[in-house]
């Protein structure tokens, strides 16, 4: 066992997971005191010159999870040191584990929340501000089989002028959005297209970001997925490879719980 190893933490400045994720990189580090955690302020900035910068001030492991890295990620690779990869498209090797969102999951836990009460008879999703990021098409993926399963109509809604889809869908319906910030943008829309939430039209997120769900006029439900757990299986995958084991496969996180508020009441 190393007496020290310096780890570079990039991760999202501004969603709500950073803080979650950072509190389980915190507590598996507990359980190893070698570790010597270097976090930086915004995960975006990490780049081959900022990886080559590090490694020269003394990092010899790295766990990234920040959009727009895919460069840096390419130059650790490369120069084989251990890393982790939460959330984000990369391949797995010796020297690479990757953390995932079960996305399945977590669409599996919105059409439960949406159909508590067993009466919808259309289901619709939104991706986060008319993107497709690879977890949201997952998300979407499953989300629309269910729809299928259940023999329910099925539209992907845009998030700048949903209510014009919405309206055309029988009702009651349910929308499952990527993220709590493409939700309560739902919500505000149906609010002043006058399509009732949740009576015609029941609206659940993820993330459970409690300040904005809980201060929309129609409080917001969400999914909050496992984060803490993420940055958990994070560390603990670097410190495994620092002990000199080989980097283990995939590891997926899921749904820590579901919170219902007004939108889905």
């Amino acid at each position: 066992m190393p007496d020290t190893i310096a780890v570079l933490v990039a991760l999202d400045q501004s969603v709500i997971s950073r803080t979650k994720k950072i509190v389980g990189i915190f507590r598996a580090a507990t359980e190893a005191p070698f570790l010597d955690l270097r976090i930086m302020d915004d995960g975006r900035e990490l780049t081959p010159a900022a990886v080559n910068r590090a490694i020269r001030q003394g990092v010899r492991g790295f766990i990234v999870g920040s959009s727009g890295t895919d460069a840096a990620i390419a130059c650790i690779q490369a120069k084989g040191l251990p890393l982790c990869v939460i959330t984000q498209k990369c391949r797995a090797n010796r020297h690479t584990t990757l953390v995932q969102t079960d996305n399945a999951a977590i669409a599996d836990a919105a059409a439960k929340t949406l159909n508590e009460r067993k009466m919808l008879r259309s289901l619709a999703y939104a991706h986060p501000d008319g993107r497709r990021p690879y977890w949201s098409v997952e998300r979407e993926r499953r989300f629309r089989s269910i729809a299928a399963q259940a023999g329910l109509a099925y539209a992907v809604i845009p998030t700048d002028d949903s209510v014009a889809v919405l309206a055309n869908l029988p009702h009651p319906t349910g929308v499952f959005a990527a993220n709590d910030s493409t939700a309560a943008e739902i919500v505000k829309q149906c609010e002043r297209g006058g399509l009732p939430v949740p009576q015609h039209v029941s609206v659940v997120g993820v993330d459970n970001d409690e300040f904005l769900c809980e201060n929309l006029r129609t409080p917001l439900s969400s999914i909050e997925p496992s984060f803490e757990q993420e940055g958990y299986e994070a560390a603990r995958a670097i410190i495994r490879m620092a002990s000199g084991l080989p980097a283990q496969k995939c590891k997926t996180c899921g749904v820590r719980r579901i919170v219902i508020r007004k939108s889905t009441a």
